[in-house]
């Protein structure tokens, strides 16, 4: 099962914008995903965005076929 970490920004007119980043660290809280956030703002998410979301994703991948390898 893959994990992703999914950071949803907003602006006050309502766009949104969402970053996903593979496989975080199982200890993360929620102060870290904050500074993450913050330190994100202005560098790659532009500055009028807002936090909005984060979460943790659990994706299972059930492969129907694979043909080229």
């Amino acid at each position: 099962m893959a994990k992703r970490l999914a950071l949803t920004f907003r602006t006050p007119e309502g766009r949104s914008r969402t970053l996903y980043l593979p496989d975080p660290k199982d200890s993360l809280d929620s102060s870290e995903v904050h500074q993450l956030m913050d330190a994100m703002i202005g560098s790659f998410v532009p500055s009028d965005y807002q936090k909005d979301r984060a979460a943790v994703i659990d994706t299972e991948v059930n492969v129907f076929f694979d043909l080229i390898q």
